[in-house]
């Protein structure tokens, strides 16, 4: 499966959000390893996912910028460290403004 060993550390955090009581959690990771070959493709996941994440917790864990239209709140994880974490708009602006530095 596509990413199947990238996605281990992540069902270790779904599993910890789990114990924490966030039951109604999606998650997804959308990556460089999905190439999407045409704009469609992407737009088709990008509807599938706000589908099944209505009403719910969307862990997205994306380097791609079109993808962040699915979510109100953006963590940014720079080399394991927490370098950015608040509303999406504050956030971009902030990047936008070199603000946060990442590699």
């Amino acid at each position: 499966m596509l990413g199947q060993t990238r996605l281990t550390p992540i069902r270790y955090v779904v599993a910890l959000l789990g114990v924490l009581g966030l039951a109604q959690l999606v998650c997804a990771a959308v990556d460089d390893d999905w190439d999407f070959t045409d704009n469609t493709s992407e737009e088709r996941l990008k509807q599938q996912l706000a589908e099944v994440s209505a009403n719910k917790t969307l862990l997205l864990v994306t380097h791609r910028t079109s993808m962040l239209s699915l979510v109100d709140r953006l963590v940014i994880v720079d080399r394991g460290q927490i370098v950015a974490d608040g509303p999406k708009p504050a956030i971009l602006e902030a990047l936008k403004k070199g603000q946060i530095r990442v590699s």
